[in-house]
């Protein structure tokens, strides 16, 4: 059988069992995405392989929740989803915890455009997020951040131009 990575997250030792399609699920029903994407206790997923360096890995999360769109599509209306993701977005944009999630979806959303993002509009919201948050940012050293003199503001300048690479916006200076 196999597992995810055996954790225990909030509390609940069997979340480690549950698939990111069962989370994503949960977190709609609740209408609770924005609380999926900061990666809070009940929503966090990380698959044992996942390279993610948090506590739970957005781009399954995402693929998943790409995946309900496209296979159930009565269930899962793409504009309903592009809407309240959006909404998501909206709410955690402009907290220090919310920059890496948006950072994901911004180029997650880069390559394909499974959701239909106002992307433009988004960027925008996140460059002056990043901005406000540039010296602390700037002293991240967490995750991606350790690899970069500049810490996560480094790490985030390379995701905008991968973003950019895959035909998204820009969203960093």
């Amino acid at each position: 059988m196999h597992f995810d990575h055996i954790t225990e997250i909030g509390g609940d030792w069997m979340a480690a069992q549950r698939s990111p399609e069962k989370i994503v699920r949960k977190a709609l029903k609740r209408d609770e995405l924005a609380l999926l994407l900061l990666g809070k206790p009940k929503y966090q997923y990380l698959p044992y392989w996942s390279p993610a360096p948090g506590n739970t890995c957005i781009v399954s999360l995402l693929s998943a929740l790409r995946d309900l769109v496209r296979d159930y599509p009565k269930d899962y209306p793409c504009e309903e989803i592009r809407n309240r993701l959006n909404q998501a977005i909206k709410k955690i944009v402009n907290i220090y915890e919310g920059i890496d999630p948006v950072v994901t979806c911004l180029v997650f959303e880069s390559r394909r455009r499974p959701f239909g993002l106002p992307m433009d509009e988004i960027a925008a919201d996140l460059k002056q997020s990043i901005r406000v948050f540039s010296f602390r940012l700037e002293k991240d050293r967490t995750g991606e951040g350790a690899q970069y003199p500049d810490g996560q503001l480094g790490n985030f300048r390379r995701l905008s131009e991968v973003a950019e690479s895959l035909g998204g916006p820009s969203f960093c200076d």
